[in-house]
Formats: structure tokens, sequence, C-alpha cells
């Protein structure tokens, strides 16, 4: 099945933030999109129209993957024991309503430092509906279903990034928006 790790309110950033570098110890950056629930979900077996009525909205998002082994020579075990070497998570602050995304075709571009670091990146959106429903449904099974106020990441869209200090990120959707941050 496939691995899951956990969200922390300490661990989530805004749009436009500046992260201290030594908050971190050696930081990467995947880009995602991110699910708002804005409804309970039940605590049974989940559809995917219950799914899809619970999400308030959808914006880009970077999770800054860290971790603590040297040079990111995880093991299986390794990554689970590190929560998927889950380090902070950056959201778009301008959600948009799903049934708006219903039908399109998104491309997202990574740039770092005004420099395109990854481009035009295809996005799924039925892969990502796809991933959040698995996840909604685990959750239930575990006696831990998901709330209103949760968001989901749903994985990488590209392969994940080097990043450096001083960098400046910036993830663009066309149609959805950005979101950003800067590593002081």
């Amino acid at each position: 099945e496939p691995l899951y790790g956990w969200l922390f309110a300490d661990s989530a950033c805004h749009s436009g933030d500046t992260i201290a570098w030594e908050r971190l110890l050696q930081p990467k950056v995947e880009i995602e999109l991110a699910l708002l629930l804005g409804a309970d979900l039940p605590g049974s077996e989940i559809s995917q129209a219950q799914l899809l009525s619970g999400i308030a909205g959808v914006v880009p998002a970077l999770e800054i993957n860290d971790s603590a082994t040297a040079d990111w020579q995880l093991t299986l075990l390794d990554a689970v024991a590190d929560n998927l070497s889950s380090g902070l998570y950056v959201l778009g602050d301008q959600p948009v309503p799903l049934a708006q995304l219903q039908g399109q075709t998104l491309h997202g571009t990574l740039f770092c430092n005004g420099q395109p670091l990854r481009a035009d990146v295809s996005i799924v959106l039925e892969d990502v509906l796809t991933t959040a429903l698995w996840l909604a449904r685990k959750m239930a099974a575990l006696g831990q279903p998901l709330r209103a106020g949760d968001v989901l990441l749903t994985g990488a869209q590209a392969p994940i990034a080097d990043i450096s200090r001083g960098d400046q990120l910036c993830f663009q959707v066309p149609g959805l928006g950005e979101v950003g941050c800067f590593f002081g």
C-alpha cells in the first residue's frame, strides 16, 4: 500500500514566508496540490462523491522535505520512522473550488530564483483525487476520519529537487495560482 505521513500544525507555512535555514537539516522540495477539507468525512466507507463534496478548495503547495538520515540514504524503515521526511509545507493562499478545475489540463512550473527548475509539469487531477480517496478511506479504517480544516498533500507532481540557503521558490499553476517562500 502507499506510504503516508502526518502534517503537523507547527510545520505549516504561509505563501511568501521567509523560512529560517537553521530550522532545517538538509531540505529538498516537492511540488504538490493540496486539498483543503471544508466538511468532515464519514468514519465508515467513503464514496468518491462524499470526498468531492467535502473538498472546500485546492491550492498549489510546496512540501519541504527534510531528513536526519545522512545524505538522504533512506531505507523503507527510515522513511516510515522519519514521517516520510516531512519537514514543512507551504500552501497557496487562494483556494480554488474543485468544480472550477474539473476537466482542465493543469500544468505547473517550479521556479528557483526566477529560473525554471521543474518546467511545464503535467498535473493529472484524477490521480490527485484517487490518492485523496485512498487516504480518506485509510484514515477512516484506522478510526481517524478526516475532518473539516484538514489539509491533504496528495503526492509529488515531479521529482524532488535540491534547494540551498538563499533560494526563492515559486510554484505557479495557471488557473490555480501560485505559492512561494524564501530560505533565509
